[in-house]
């Protein structure tokens, strides 16, 4: 007999919300990480307009990576929330 390798989840909305869940508990370190970094590239450019930019660039992408996570995660959640009703 083969066991089922990811659990008690039986279901397609169950691995989309596995997987789902997986993908934002991954994009919260990795945002933090690059926004503690974009913060050292603004201090270490010592007033150098194009480092400027590029560290005031890396924190935009950042937090506009971390608003597309946090949508996906709720619409992912809203679509199951429906489907199971």
């Amino acid at each position: 007999q083969i066991s089922n390798p990811l659990g008690s989840i039986n279901s397609v909305l169950g691995v989309i919300n596995l997987i789902a869940t997986w993908v934002f508990n991954l994009a919260i370190p990795v945002v933090v990480v690059l926004i503690i970094w974009a913060g050292i590239r603004m201090l270490v450019s010592r007033g150098n307009p194009g480092a400027v930019q590029q560290a005031k660039d890396m924190l935009t992408y950042a937090l506009v990576g971390l608003a597309i996570v946090l949508i996906g995660r709720g619409f992912v959640q809203l679509i199951v929330t429906i489907l199971s009703s």
